[in-house]
């Protein structure tokens, strides 16, 4: 599945594919939500929660200069 594919998927279908085929990767957590990233075959995926009513409020792909900057800050990785 492409990046592009994956896209185009409900939000029930994403984190079905994401959930079962998808790695684990770290999270981080901005006011009241947790953000989990998760690698899924060529690209990388976030899964916003809201913590207050656990429940999945977005799935989308992670553009790498943008929106991994804020987990590779956080976690200090290098």
């Amino acid at each position: 599945m492409t990046e592009d594919q994956f896209r185009e998927l409900s939000i029930h279908d994403k984190g079905i594919i994401l959930f079962t085929e998808g790695k684990y990767l770290l999270s981080r957590n901005p006011e009241g939500l947790k953000v989990d990233l998760y690698s899924l075959y060529d690209f990388f995926a976030e899964v916003q929660l809201n913590m207050a009513r656990t429940r999945i409020l977005k799935i989308n792909t992670v553009i790498f200069n943008k929106e991994l900057y804020y987990f590779i800050d956080k976690n200090k990785i290098s």
